[in-house]
C-alpha cells in the first residue's frame, strides 16, 4: 500500500495543467463566397508568461493568408479549477471562393513559468479545422450586385463654369477597394490632352476597418492647366483588377470629359514681364529693409551715447555736491571724453569752463592751494553742455574748384 501511495505522489506532477491553444472563426459555421472571415487565436497558461508568443502565419490550404491586427489582448480564465493567463491575436481573411478550405498546419511557439516558477518552452498546433464557403445565393447576390467591391468616382473644380485659356481645371479621383485583401486599387491611366500642362499631386491611400469589413481608398488629384482655347476632351479613366470574392478579371471605367476653352477676355502677361515685376517688387522691399535696418542700428548707437553721457554726467554733479576734488576731476574728466569732439582737461577751448579747470588743478596740486568754488565750475560745464546740445548740425559747402578765376 505505501508503494502504491509513493508512485502516485512521485507521478503527480504529470497532472499538472498544460497549456492551450483555441482557434474562434466569425462568423461560425459555413459561409458565403464574399463574405470575410476572421478568426481569433487564444493562447492560455496556467500560470503566466514569460514572454510574448510568437504568432505564426496562418493560411487556409487553397486560399489566402490571413492579415494580423493590431486589435488583441489579455484573456482571463478559470478551467477545472485552474486559472489560465491569455493572450489573443486577430487574423482577418480576405473572401474566398466557393469550396472547403482546411487549415494549414502551424504552431505556436510560448515560454511560460509553471505553479513552481520554472521556465518551460511550448510549442502549440493549431487545431485540424475546416471552413465550407457556400456559392452566394440570390439574396447575396443582389446584395452584391447593390455594392461592388471596387467602386470609382471623380469630382472637378470648378464646376461646370465656363472655362477660358489660362485657367486651371482640378479632378480629383477617388476609388474605393472594398474586402481587397493583399491587392491595393489599381493606379489609374492618365494621359496629357494636346494643348493642356499637367500637374499631378501624390497619391493618398487610407485604410479603413468596419463592420462589412475592410476598405482601401486611393485619392489622385490632377490639375490641368490650358494653355489655348478651342475643344479640349478630358480622357476617360480605365481600371483593371481582379475580384477577390469572384476570382475574375474586370473593369470600371469613367467616361471621357468635352470642354470647350474659351478665348481669354485679357490677354495674359509674359512670364517674364511678371517675373520682372516679382523681382523689382523684391529689390524693393529689400531696399527699404535694409534702409531700415541702417536707421534702426543708428538710432541704437545715438541712444546708446546719450545714455553714456547722462550717466558721467550725473557722476560728475554729485561729485560736485559731495565736495571732493579728486572726484570732481575725475568725473569731469570722463564727461569731456564722452563729448562729440573729446577733449582733454588742460585743453578745453570753451573760456569759462578753462579758467574753472584751471582753478581746479590749482586747488589740487599748487603749493599755496586756494579756495575753489566747486559751483562756478558746475555752472560752466552746465552751459557748455547746453551750447552742444542746441548746436547746429554742420552742413557741407562745396568749394569751388578755380576759386581765383574769373
Amino acid at each position: 500500500m505505501s508503494k502504491l501511495f509513493l508512485l502516485l505522489l512521485l507521478s503527480s506532477p504529470c497532472w499538472a495543467q498544460e497549456p492551450l491553444i483555441r482557434v474562434i472563426q466569425e462568423p461560425e459555421g459555413p459561409v458565403h463566397s464574399g463574405q470575410s472571415i476572421v478568426l481569433r487565436v487564444q493562447v492560455l497558461v496556467p500560470n503566466y508568461f514569460l514572454g510574448a508568443p510568437d504568432f505564426p502565419r496562418i493560411e487556409w490550404v487553397g486560399g489566402p493568408a490571413g492579415e494580423l491586427q493590431d486589435s488583441g489582448g489579455n484573456v482571463f480564465q478559470r478551467i477545472d479549477e485552474q486559472d489560465y493567463a491569455g493572450i489573443e491575436r486577430t487574423y482577418r481573411f480576405p473572401p474566398l471562393a466557393a469550396g472547403e478550405y482546411p487549415l494549414a498546419p502551424a504552431e505556436v511557439r510560448l515560454r511560460y513559468a509553471d505553479e513552481h516558477h520554472h521556465a518551460l518552452d511550448a510549442r502549440l498546433s493549431l487545431p485540424n479545422m475546416r471552413i465550407q464557403v457556400n456559392s452566394m445565393g440570390p439574396e447575396y447576390s443582389a446584395q452584391s450586385h447593390a455594392r461592388a467591391q471596387l467602386s470609382v468616382s471623380e469630382t472637378y473644380l470648378p464646376g461646370m463654369t465656363q472655362l477660358q485659356s489660362g485657367d486651371l481645371l482640378t479632378r480629383r479621383l477617388q476609388i474605393e477597394l472594398r474586402e481587397p485583401g493583399n491587392l491595393l486599387p489599381p493606379t489609374p491611366k492618365l494621359n496629357t490632352p494636346t494643348g493642356v500642362r499637367v500637374y499631378r499631386r501624390a497619391t493618398q491611400l487610407e485604410k479603413t476597418d468596419g463592420r462589412s469589413g475592410q476598405t482601401i481608398r486611393r485619392i489622385d488629384e490632377v490639375h490641368y492647366l490650358f494653355e489655348r482655347a478651342g475643344p479640349i476632351v478630358l480622357p476617360a479613366v480605365q481600371l483593371h483588377w481582379r475580384n477577390t470574392l469572384t476570382g475574375q478579371l474586370e473593369t470600371a471605367e469613367l467616361p471621357a470629359r468635352h470642354l470647350s476653352i474659351a478665348e481669354r477676355d485679357e490677354p495674359l502677361a509674359a512670364p517674364v514681364q511678371r517675373y520682372a515685376v516679382h523681382l523689382s517688387l523684391f529689390g524693393l522691399l529689400i531696399a527699404l529693409l535694409g534702409g531700415t535696418l541702417y536707421r534702426w542700428q543708428g538710432w541704437r548707437q545715438r541712444c546708446a551715447a546719450w545714455q553714456e553721457e547722462r550717466k558721467h554726467w550725473r557722476a560728475f554733479r554729485q561729485a560736485c555736491a559731495s565736495g571732493h576734488l579728486d572726484a570732481v576731476e575725475t568725473s569731469l574728466e570722463h564727461w569731456l571724453q564722452l563729448n562729440p569732439a573729446p577733449e582733454p582737461l588742460s585743453g578745453v577751448r570753451d573760456t569759462n569752463l578753462h579758467e574753472a579747470i584751471q582753478a581746479l588743478l590749482r586747488a589740487r596740486y599748487a603749493a599755496n592751494a586756494s579756495h575753489l568754488e566747486v559751483q562756478e565750475l558746475y555752472r560752466a560745464a552746465a552751459q557748455v553742455r547746453q551750447q552742444r546740445k542746441t548746436r547746429p548740425k554742420p552742413t557741407a559747402h562745396r568749394q569751388q574748384l578755380n576759386p581765383d578765376s574769373d
